[in-house]
This record gives structure tokens, sequence and C-alpha cells, in this order.
């Protein structure tokens, strides 16, 4: 969330402090990667060649647009730490999850959005974890 809501601010760079952190590190015991690593990883590789269109927040759901290499995608989390339904928006047909994990959807699904962002998108690109 943060890389997306410095994004929105209009922010040139983001630097990550204390990389070895015990909760928001990104690297674990051993130099082993952490859930927060591969979450950033995802988050960026949405980002990288997009172009940001806004957010809006309704309730306790925060949406983000943006216009992807593959077409246009929205990004959404729960602002509150609950999980909050979302009816799929038409033209979407890809979701997917912070750990890479996607799935199809079809407008007017219900899909559940927790605190973590999630993104929908028209295409079937980045539906895996990219290294």
């Amino acid at each position: 969330r943060a890389l997306l809501l410095g994004w929105a601010l209009g922010l040139d760079r983001f630097y990550w402090y204390s990389w070895d952190h015990y909760d928001m590190g990104r690297v674990g015991g051993g130099g082993a990667e952490t859930s927060s690593a591969a979450a950033y990883r995802m988050t960026r590789s949405w980002m990288l060649g997009a172009r940001f269109r806004g957010c809006q927040v309704d309730g306790a759901q925060a949406t983000c647009r943006i216009d992807g290499p593959s077409g246009p995608a929205l990004v959404a989390w729960s602002t509150d730490g609950d999980a909050h339904s979302l009816l799929v928006p038409s033209g979407f047909t890809t979701l997917v999850h912070l750990d890479g994990a996607g799935e199809t959807v079809q407008a007017g699904q219900e899909v559940m959005v927790g605190p973590q962002p999630l993104r929908l998108a028209a295409d079937t690109s980045r539906t895996t974890l990219v290294r």
C-alpha cells in the first residue's frame, strides 16, 4: 500500500529503511526473502510501465486505477483491516494477489478485498510472482 499511496502522492522515489527489521524487513534470517519483500516486488511489477489514473476511497475500500502495458487495471484494498466485498467491474477478467496467486474472474462476481492490495486486470499477464 505504501508504494501505491506514494505513487498517488507523486513521489519520485521510495526508500525502504531497515531491510532486516523483524516485522517490516525484506530480508529474514539467513538472508531469505520475506513475504514483505515478495509483496513489494509484486506491487512494483504492477506499477512498472503503468500510468497512474487516480485513487478513490469508498467507505473502507481504496481503489486505484492504472493503465498498464496490457491495458487498464484496478488495485484495491481495505483501509480498515477488515475484508469487504467488491463487485468485479465489466472488462476485468484476472485477479492477482500479492503472493502472485492469480485467478480468473468475471464481471459482477463478488470478490473479497482485505488489507493486502489485489489487482484486477483485463489481461492474463503477471498472474504469478515476478522474480
